[in-house]
């Protein structure tokens, strides 16, 4: 317990003393300083949530009471959901290469993994795989609005259903997932050693993931 909460400690200083802060339509937004010129597309894709789908839109204000927040590197996930933080990250490197459409797409994904958390369902390896499947099939059906709304978002539909069709039970059992977050720890690392981030963070960091790593060493795949 007492080490969860020095971990909760630090990402708190990470957040509310090194990132800069703002806030649109009601929604806070938490950034480096670097990427200010980025953060217009995060602006844009809000709007077009509020825009195509209120309910959304609602949910978001109501349940992402972190915000959302560009603030770490890409790893596997393009954006991710907090629920320590009731916050959607972005990653940083996604959204500046990132349409405005799929930006959207990926806060509508991580709002439904809020929502679900909001009304107890968990994120235990029995329930992971149908989680998913239920945040994909939101995905589709905010692509299916943009596709009304352009001409040239029929892509959009398509990726999004082939992204559900390429899922697998195997990719989201605890072994592969303490695989992935060996990665994630270690990109970060990386990131926080570039943005300058307190030594005793990035040590944090380190014994994280390698606890995680030993922890689950005898389930990894051969």
């Amino acid at each position: 317990m007492l080490r969860r909460a020095i971990h909760q400690s630090l990402k708190y200083i990470l957040w509310h003393w090194l990132m800069e802060c703002s806030a649109h339509r009601g929604i806070v937004l938490r950034f480096w300083e670097q990427d200010k010129l980025w953060i217009s597309k995060v602006h844009d894709a809000i709007d077009l949530i509020e825009r195509l789908d209120p309910r959304t839109f609602r949910l978001m204000r109501r349940l992402l009471e972190g915000g959302i927040a560009v603030d770490l590197p890409q790893t596997r996930s393009l954006g991710w959901y907090d629920d320590d933080r009731k916050a959607c990250g972005l990653a940083r490197d996604y959204v500046p290469k990132a349409p405005v459409e799929d930006i959207a797409l990926t806060i509508v994904h991580e709002t439904c993994h809020a929502r679900l958390m909001h009304c107890g369902i968990g994120y235990t390896e029995a329930e992971r795989y149908r989680v998913e499947q239920v945040c994909r099939r939101r995905e589709i059906a905010f692509a299916r609005l943009l596709a009304k709304d352009t001409a040239d978002a029929e892509t959009l539909v398509q990726d999004a259903l082939d992204r559900l069709e390429r899922m697998s039970p195997e990719d989201h059992t605890d072994a592969a997932w303490a695989n992935r977050r060996w990665r994630d720890q270690l990109m970060r690392l990386r990131h926080q050693n570039e943005m300058g981030g307190p030594k005793c963070l990035r040590r944090l960091v380190v014994r994280r993931a390698r606890n995680q790593r030993s922890a689950h060493r005898w389930r990894e795949p051969d």
